[in-house]
């Protein structure tokens, strides 16, 4: 397996980090695909693996089943909602009918890992189940774009940020698809090192890794551009 070195300077996660992705009816495909492709890249460029991580669904351990993504592809889980007690990062995947999930037992653990100081990470349309469980409080977040005026109108107290993903303390809110892939090499950045992590943005053909700002800012000029003259057709 090849191994690559860190800068000396580096803070470094030696043991494997274990992470729990909760797969919510309707989740975006994309969000999750990028994320697992980040931590597999990870453990791919080291001796011993990095991240181990466990697919879960709102069932019991004993009867995890498949859940269908938004686009109909069904994706199987291996645990239910009690793998999660031991996770030091949970990712909640989301996107379709985000804002009617009503779970209980999920918002109930969700606060309690919380407590514990677990990241609690959203992808796309995962800050309607974070606010419902009352981890917003307080904090702006970030969520997939055609979702935020009607997380305006549920949760008004909450402010909508405009980077690509938000960072507060443990909770970790991401405007999903590919900005995915930038919040994870941030994510591994603080467990590995920069150094490693622009090592696993290589793999993904990315030179460096992009802040939020720089991509948001690239997405402001391509909507710019796009309604230049220059893309306009010519007149008959």
């Amino acid at each position: 397996m090849n191994t690559l070195s860190r800068h000396p300077g580096d803070t470094v996660t030696t043991v494997s980090k274990q992470i729990s992705f909760i797969l919510l009816p309707g989740f975006a495909l994309t969000s999750f695909a990028l994320a697992i492709e980040a931590l597999s890249v990870a453990n791919g460029l080291d001796d011993q693996p990095i991240y181990s991580y466990e697919i879960c669904s709102l069932t019991d351990d004993k009867h995890p089943g498949k859940v269908i993504s938004s686009n109909g592809v069904p994706v199987e889980v291996s645990k239910g909602l009690e793998a999660c007690d031991n996770a030091e990062m949970v990712f909640i995947c989301a996107y379709k009918g985000a804002a009617t999930i009503e779970d209980p037992q999920l918002l109930s653990q969700l606060r309690r890992l919380s407590q514990k100081g677990v990241r609690i990470v959203a992808l796309s349309g995962g800050s309607f189940v974070l606010a419902k469980a009352g981890l917003l409080q307080d904090k702006g977040c970030t969520l997939v774009h055609e979702h935020r005026s009607t997380f305006a109108e549920l949760y008004p107290s909450i402010p909508l940020q405009d980077s690509i993903y938000t960072v507060n303390g443990n909770v970790l809110t991401s405007a999903g698809g590919t900005a995915t892939l930038d919040m994870l090499l941030y994510l591994i950045g603080l467990d590995q090192g920069k150094t490693f992590a622009h090592n696993v943005a290589q793999r993904f053909q990315q030179e460096r890794i992009r802040s939020g700002e720089e991509v948001l800012a690239s997405q402001r000029m391509l909507a710019l551009s796009m309604k230049s003259p220059a893309w306009e057709p010519p007149s008959n």
